[in-house]
């Protein structure tokens, strides 16, 4: 098999242990024809942010708070499938990554409980309905590991605001704010942006940087904005 060079925890020999904890008997070719395949989506030309580099992050941040999970094996292989359908254009592309999930857990011969329960956990990052459903434990953290890159440093929300933006390069500032500045809304002061305890810590600091992003938003949606010219 050709070797692929994948960031340090979105390796092929990773995503072996994985399947293999899950109690999976398939062959390591059909294990490394799932993982190709993967790799294949998140290496899509339109994507900059929702990339490999989002992957690991996510299966690094999991690395960190796994003795939280009840179910830390689920909880990692629904991080790596979590954003495998990424459609700019969609507005359905939690409900598709779910069903590509579906057909290769199946391919793995997970469990109907493991399937499901990575099904559940890729409509868990469905930000901001997820907010609306019954989460479990589990599934509060995928949504909270998918959002955690909101409580880090300014620069580095300032890089990942950019990457997603290069994602929408066909819409023009002030309609890519607006869309923004749509979604940091669902935000408000009664709804929190994490929801496990876990990553309560984290709330101030995305409350934040989402303070300063909305702030940016506004201000381009100004600077977009014809100067308006008297009729007279």
């Amino acid at each position: 098999m050709q070797k692929v060079v994948s960031p340090p925890r979105v390796t092929f020999s990773r995503f072996l242990s994985l399947v293999r904890r899950l109690r999976s008997r398939v062959t390591e070719r059909t294990v490394y024809g799932v993982y190709e395949r993967i790799l294949e989506r998140y290496r899509e030309s339109h994507r900059f942010y929702h990339t490999l580099d989002h992957i690991n992050e996510c299966i690094a941040t999991l690395d960190d708070v796994r003795r939280a999970c009840i179910d830390p094996d689920v909880v990692e292989m629904t991080l790596w499938f979590h954003d495998i359908y990424y459609d700019t254009h969609g507005i359905d592309n939690e409900s598709m990554s779910a069903v590509i999930a579906a057909r290769e857990c199946g391919v793995l011969h997970l469990t109907n409980a493991q399937e499901n329960s990575v099904v559940r956990g890729v409509l868990a990052t469905e930000h901001p309905r997820n907010r609306f459903r019954a989460l479990s434990p589990d599934e509060k953290l995928i949504a909270d590991i998918d959002l955690y890159g909101l409580s880090r440093s300014w620069d580095s929300v300032l890089k990942r605001s950019r990457a997603v933006r290069r994602e929408f390069a066909y819409v023009d500032d002030a309609s890519f704010a607006h869309g923004n500045l749509s979604f940091l809304a669902s935000f408000t002061s009664d709804r929190k942006v994490y929801l496990s305890e876990t990553f309560a810590e984290y709330e101030y600091a995305a409350r934040e940087n989402i303070i300063r992003i909305r702030s940016e938003m506004n201000r381009s949606i100004v600077t977009a904005r014809p100067d308006d010219k008297d009729d007279i």
